[in-house]
């Protein structure tokens, strides 16, 4: 209200009304009704609002209250609470709203209306009260991404499936545009996950990376944050800053299409090592910035996200591997048999199935009889289906004459230190009558 203060009497019920309403921790605003008129704000409305209390006349003049819509749309001046409140005597409980500082920066206000009757019951006033909860804001959807990040980064082995996930949970929710670059065995950077909230710009950055190589030396941006492995906060984005990453002057207009406001570049750090880096931003459009306060959890999102693709790329490599050594361990060509025929398909598991020591064989024995063995080794991995090699040998020697009956086998053998063999199915007949014998391991 920017009265000076005054001694108070206890007998001057205003003057007490007065000093209640500045000194109370929230803003307070009281509108006339029908018309809309504002009557009076406490202090904490210029607090708050980082510019003097506007009385507004009319209900579309609180429209130079410049607030938002989740979708970045303008509040119309009717649309906000205390309007409300006066033009249908509408009771606002708690509810949030994006706002426009004086100083341009960005925030989230809590509101509450409610009308303000006479003795008669007829309505003579509504009265607004609100504070700034962005830091509030700010934690609750921290947490929530975090949490939301652990589990689904978690959920999934494939790489591609990994940068998916990623992009998912970062756009439009965090950012409008984001990218994420790994480094190459050369020290280069290749760009494999892009998005941006303008679905005429969804793969601008990948645009972008076909034709402008991206630099992980650059003085500013990921090349500072590759080089410290600490994320890189630019509150404000302006040319000065997109000269000095772009590599000329194309790729400069190429930057300046994204139309980034505010961003932070985020290392991807995975056990000591640097693995690629991230970038979000945000649009003018998004009526929001990043700020300090949002560097720590995004940067726990990157250090996870680097954790699930680099478990991604160890466990695509050694099943590759494993599955390569496993089929090598295989027979390459099944025996010529008098009675029958053998045939077999053999499949690896699925993506996200463990590759371990499946294996099969048939051995045509010495004295005309044919062996079927189907069978797992314990474990998973390479080492389980290299310590498979020994089997063939091992069943063969149990069934020639004198050795254990293979069809008696099906107890634990062991074959190294890589872990026991389990046969699920083995079986010797002196001859075979028919070609429709089947063995099903699994």
């Amino acid at each position: 209200m920017g009265r000076a203060p005054r001694p108070l009497s206890p007998h001057d019920p205003q003057a007490i009304l007065r000093a209640v309403l500045d000194q109370l921790p929230v803003g307070v605003v009281v509108a006339e009704i029908p018309s809309g008129r504002l009557l009076l704000g406490n202090d904490q409305v210029s607090r708050i609002w980082r510019h003097p209390f506007m009385a507004a006349e009319t209900l579309e003049e609180y429209a130079d209250y410049r607030g938002f819509h989740p979708d970045g749309r303008p509040l119309a001046g009717e649309e906000w609470p205390l309007a409300r409140t006066v033009a249908t005597g509408e009771v606002v409980e708690a509810e949030e709203v994006v706002f426009r500082r004086g100083d341009d920066s960005f925030g989230v206000l809590r509101l509450s209306s409610a009308p303000v009757f006479d003795e008669r019951g007829e309505p003579l006033a509504a009265v607004v009260i609100f504070d700034d909860v962005s830091d509030e804001v700010r934690r609750r959807d921290h947490q929530a991404l975090l949490a939301e990040a652990g589990a689904a980064l978690s959920a999934s082995l494939d790489p591609d499936r990994v940068v998916e996930t990623v992009g998912d949970l970062l756009v439009p929710r965090v950012a409008d545009y984001w990218a994420m670059d790994l480094l190459r065995e050369d020290a280069t950077l290749e760009r494999v996950g892009a998005r941006h909230a303008d679905p005429e710009k969804v793969d601008l950055g990948f645009r972008i990376a076909d034709r402008h190589q991206i630099d992980p030396t650059t003085p500013v941006g990921r090349g500072a944050a590759l080089r410290s492995l600490r994320p890189q906060l630019i509150e404000h984005v302006d040319d000065e800053f997109l000269a000095a990453i772009a590599n000329d002057e194309a790729h400069l207009r190429a930057l300046r299409a994204v139309g980034l406001q505010s961003a932070v570049y985020l290392p991807l750090v995975a056990r000591g090592r640097a693995t690629g880096a991230m970038l979000l931003g945000v649009t003018v459009e998004a009526r929001r910035s990043f700020t300090p306060a949002d560097v720590d959890p995004l940067m726990e999102v990157a250090s996870r996200c680097a954790l699930a693709m680099d478990n991604a790329r160890l466990y695509t490599r050694e099943r590759e591997a494993a599955e390569l050594l496993q089929r090598s361990l295989l027979p390459e060509a099944l025996p010529a048999l008098e009675a029958g025929r053998a045939c077999v398909r053999y499949l690896p598991g699925a993506s996200g199935t463990d590759v371990g020591g499946d294996w099969y064989d048939v051995l045509l024995l010495a004295d005309g009889r044919v062996a079927l063995a189907v069978g797992d080794v314990v474990g998973r991995g390479g080492g389980p289906a290299a310590g498979k090699g020994a089997l063939p040998r091992a069943l063969r020697a149990c069934a020639e004459p004198g050795g254990t009956n293979p069809g008696r086998s099906s107890r634990r053998a062991p074959v190294g230190p890589q872990g026991p063999s389990t046969p699920t199915c083995a079986r010797s007949w002196p001859r075979w009558s028919s070609p429709s014998t089947t063995a099903r391991g699994g």
